[in-house]
């Protein structure tokens, strides 16, 4: 999303942000919607999303500012 981060989801409820000069799981955010099964982020980086295996969604500006 963001020069220097991956952010992935592993069917935990949390999706983790990965740093990628040191590749460790630097933040996390449980969106309170079950276990997560997709991720997505807007071409221009700004807008993220998450699905969970119970058909829910979650979005959110991305920063970090």
């Amino acid at each position: 999303p963001s020069e220097g981060w991956i952010a992935f989801v592993n069917g935990t409820p949390e999706v983790l942000l990965v740093e990628t000069k040191t590749y460790t799981v630097s933040l996390t955010y449980d969106w309170g919607i079950g276990p997560l099964t997709r991720v997505a982020v807007s071409r221009d980086g700004l807008l993220a999303a998450v699905g969970g295996s119970g058909g829910k969604i979650a979005n959110w500006d991305w920063d970090f500012g």
